[in-house]
Formats: C-alpha cells, structure tokens, sequence
C-alpha cells in the first residue's frame, strides 16, 4: 500500500520510484532530482516533507521482509511492493537520504546499522556516547530505527559481558523510543544457531526480550567445521543446519517465532579446489553420505577439498573460499562452468565447477530461487516473522536481459512469504 502525503511532488517522487522498479526502466535522474530538493523545511532531504516522517506500520501483524542496502543507487531498482524494511549497510550520504525518502513514500522503513566493539562493553561512558551517536544519526537521517550487528566472540564463561550486550541493546531500545515514539523498530543480528556459533555466547533470549526481532542469519553455516573428515567445499546455507538452528533458537531458549527473522544469503562461495576425488565417502559422513550413495549427490560432480583454515577453533572454515555475489556467480556459471548447474541433497543447495585463467579448479556453492523458496517456505512453517536479505544489492539490474530476469527471480520468490 502507497503512502500518498500529498498529491504534487509526492505522486511523481513515488511514480519515479515505481518506475525504475524491476518492471520498468531506469529512473531519470534529471526528472528525479527535482524531487529530491529539500522542502522548505529545511531539516527534511526530501521534496515533501511528510516523507521525513516515521513510518507507522499500522496496527495488526507485518510480515517482515528486511532488505540490506550495501552499494549506491541500486535501490532505485528494488520491488518496493515486497520490502518493508531497508537496512543501511553503508554510508549515509546523499544517495542513502534520497533511497529513505523513497522507500516512506512506500511506507517501508528505513534504518541504520549500528556496530559495537564487545571490548568496550565494561565501559559505561563508552557504551553511553555510543547510543547517543546512533539516536544523533538517525534523527539526522529521518531513520525508523536502528540494526545492531556486533558479529564478534564472547566466550562462553564470559557472562558479564554478554549481560552487557544485553544491558546495551535494552538501553539503545530505551533512547530511540524516548526520542522517536513507540514505533521505532529496533533489531539485533545473531548467528544462525544460538550455541556459541563463532564462539559468539550471547545471551539470545535476553536479546530477543530487548528487540522488536532477531535478525537469524542463516548463512556462512560452513564458518565452522568440526565434523573428523577432510575439509571440503559444502553448501552456505544448507536446509537442514538452516532448520536445526531455528527450532534451537525456539525450543532450547524459548523465544517466540515471532520474534524470529530467517535471514538468507544472495551471494555464494568460491573455493579452490586443491584435491578433487569422486569417492564420495571422502567428502562425506553419516547422514549425508548414505544420502550420498543413494543419489544424493551428482556422481559427476567431484568433492571439492579444500585448504584446511582454522578459525575459532575449527579446523576447517569457508573461510578457505571467498564471497561472491549472486550476480557473479550466474555470470560465472554460464560463461565458465565445466559441470553445469548440479544440485546436492543433503544440503538441498545448488553448486558447479570451473576451471579458472590460472588452471586452478574452483566449487561454487551458492543459493537460487529454487533453494531459497525451500526456506522462504520455513517461515510459514514455523510461523516466524519473516525474512532478511543479505543483500539486496548483489544482483545485476541493469545488465543484460538475461540478468536483469535473474534479479526479477530472485524478488519474485520472495511472494512464498507474503
């Protein structure tokens, strides 16, 4: 539902957005920044005022879809029809103020990211001019809220601290309400299991107590490896490791799936292989490698082993790979692919092979619509709040047609959740 504050200005900004939409063309930028002239009040970025208001989602339940924004200008192609809320991963410049005028004429949200050393949680002054930076930011930038992502180890014996994080989450919820109302959205991003991921031991359900939401991410599943077998290339966000982290969070420490976003990953990795074998027993055990041997597992495609890197105290981690955005991995796989697209079972996630200029053998693993709608379908299954996206920019709107209908695709599965 369009958001209409006034008839002039505002209908030819929310038209000019609508147009360089994934089903238009893109926007004239010309026309468009006419629009974005600031409004005689002079605290508001945007032509019509009203659009630097808070967006009130309204009374009754919202299906949350939370974007990521991470590159310039790519908001102008976003289906603003299926996002309600738009994180701002990057910098807040002249670019990100014209998005959030946009994005409230939609009546979706828009918020900034807050990150914080875990160092500086036993330093109340600290923690104090922290929050007052994010509360100054976000009233600066007309913002609905703030995404706390931290992303760093507290070990497990370490409680004072993980009370602090807790302590810092309520106190930031505090301050944005106090300044912004009742509606401003507050959230926290966690690991895609609540068991010391990462050796990330927060306190989750304290976090969730102190949050509109959870922000799980439910990707980089492979940042830890523990399982005694060679280290091998898998899947990023592999269904089943994707589902037990979700059920752990509900069942094992009690926090209601409506305080539950299921965040998905729109890029992949890219490993080197430094051995490849087709015996399959190699690459896998118990579970996966009778599933393996039934089939479940293309026979022409090769276990990809990989350079052993430690990371929080696993001996394999895709750390060994690099991250690639959706985009380069469809470009990838039509160009240079030696396998074709080839689907895993176990994991439910799609991969291929190629051969790189240097004759290094590469696996990317990766998620496509297919694979997403098997966990977009989770949210309505589990009745959780909704989905996040990591990110909305890593996909080619403006290229070829052929990639311009991928990116299409990758919004339109997002209708599972709607």
């Amino acid at each position: 539902m369009l958001r209409f504050y006034s008839f002039d200005k505002t209908l030819l900004l929310v038209l000019c957005c609508a147009c360089c939409g994934l089903h238009g063309s893109r926007i004239d930028l010309e026309e468009c920044s006419k629009l974005d002239e600031p409004s005689e009040r002079g605290d508001c970025p945007c032509a019509d005022p009203f659009l630097c208001d808070r967006v009130n989602p309204g009374p009754g339940p919202r299906q949350e879809v939370l974007g990521f924004s991470t590159h310039r200008g790519w908001w102008r192609y976003y289906d603003w029809r299926k996002i309600t809320t738009v994180a701002v991963f990057r910098a807040w410049d002249d670019d990100a103020l014209s998005m959030m005028c946009c994005a409230h004429s939609y009546g979706v949200r828009v918020v900034v990211v807050g990150f914080f050393d875990v160092a500086n949680l036993t330093k109340p002054a600290i923690r104090s001019a922290w929050i007052k930076e994010q509360v100054t930011l976000a009233g600066k930038n007309c913002a609905d809220g703030i995404n706390i992502d931290v992303e760093q180890p507290i070990p497990q014996n370490h409680t004072t601290e993980s009370k602090l994080l807790v302590r810092l989450v309520s106190d930031t919820r505090k301050a944005f309400r106090q300044e912004f109302g009742s509606k401003t959205q507050v959230t926290f991003d966690v690991a895609w299991s609540p068991d010391c991921v990462d050796r990330r031991c927060y306190d989750a359900k304290g976090l969730a107590d102190n949050t509109d939401f959870l922000v799980v991410m439910s990707y980089d599943e492979q940042g830890q490896i523990f399982s005694p077998r060679p280290c091998v290339a898998g899947a990023n966000s592999p269904w089943g490791q994707t589902l037990a982290g979700l059920v752990a969070y509900m069942t094992d420490y009690g926090i209601p799936a409506q305080k539950l976003v299921l965040g998905q990953p729109w890029y992949g990795y890219d490993y080197v292989c430094v051995a490849q074998s087709n015996d399959e027993d190699q690459g896998y055990d118990g579970r996966e490698r009778q599933a393996a041997v039934s089939g479940g597992r293309n026979a022409t495609s090769p276990v990809c082993h990989i350079t052993p890197e430690h990371y929080q105290g696993a001996y394999c981690s895709d750390a060994a790979g690099r991250q690639i955005e959706y985009h380069h991995v469809m470009k990838l796989l039509r160009i240079n692919s030696t396998t074709g697209r080839m689907w895993d079972v176990p994991s439910l996630s799609p991969h291929f092979d190629y051969v790189a200029q240097n004759g290094s053998r590469h696996q990317v693993w990766y998620d496509d619509p297919p694979s997403l709608i098997l966990k977009y379908a989770l949210v309505q299954k589990l009745n959780l709040l909704g989905i996040a996206i990591w990110g909305t920019d890593f996909l080619d709107y403006n290229g070829t047609q052929q990639a311009q209908a991928e990116a299409k695709e990758m919004w339109d599965v997002l209708d599972v959740t709607l």
